[in-house]
């Protein structure tokens, strides 16, 4: 009874042993596989990043003129040493791409979206007193040395005509006049007339060119 009971115990014993024996060569399975997996991802990272470097492309200098066909990392590093940057221009042919060398600050320039001024809003209507005009219009007047954009809405009825809408405005405008301005004006319509004055946009206007 004894050894029929010892041989149950060690019996038991054994499967126990073989149960985390198993559960241990899963655990060695698993991290071996991942182990692997990092590998191969590193391993596929650097032949995508080695594919990168040995690409041929045409190279540009900032001036326009062709320095000729390098490969990607010549002109990293080329950029690198002007302490410029590589921009990828337009290319009439799908042999090889074309690349540029630019001034670092012209191209973050470049590709930074516009900046819209900040703007300010101001209304009233056709019936408004000449004093209380004057008085807006010389805030309209501050605001626009300030290289603020305003958007006015003049406002009146369904009976106000559209001549009526406009006179208003050059009532208006007609306070700050030797404010250099422009002004973006809409149609009057259901007695409303909206328009958009700003300071003159900076930049050299062109040159007309000379009769012949």
């Amino acid at each position: 009874m004894l050894l029929r009971w010892s041989k149950t115990v060690v019996s038991a014993s054994n499967i126990r042993i073989a149960a985390q024996s198993s559960k241990l060569n899963e655990l060695i399975s698993f991290q071996l596989y991942c182990s692997d997996s990092k590998i191969r991802t590193k391993i596929a990272g650097d032949s995508e990043a080695s594919k990168l470097a040995e690409k041929i492309i045409l190279l540009h200098n900032d001036d326009g003129r062709v320095i000729g066909s390098r490969t990607m990392q010549f002109a990293q590093e080329l950029a690198k040493k002007r302490k410029m940057s590589l921009k990828k221009i337009e290319s009439p042919t799908l042999k090889k791409d074309w690349y540029k060398l630019v001034p670092t600050l012209e191209f973050i320039k470049k590709d930074a979206p516009e900046k819209r001024p900040e703007s300010k809003t101001l209304s009233f209507g056709v019936n408004i007193a000449e004093h209380d005009l004057k008085t807006k219009a010389k805030q309209v007047s501050k605001w626009i040395s300030q290289g603020l954009e305003v958007r006015v809405t003049v406002t009146g009825n369904m009976n106000t005509s559209n001549e009526q809408l406009v006179n208003t405005l050059k009532q208006f405008r007609g306070v700050f006049e030797d404010v250099p301005h422009e002004i973006t004006e809409t149609k009057p319509k259901g007695g409303i007339l909206r328009c958009v004055i700003r300071a003159p946009r900076s930049g050299p206007k062109e040159e007309e060119p000379a009769e012949s």
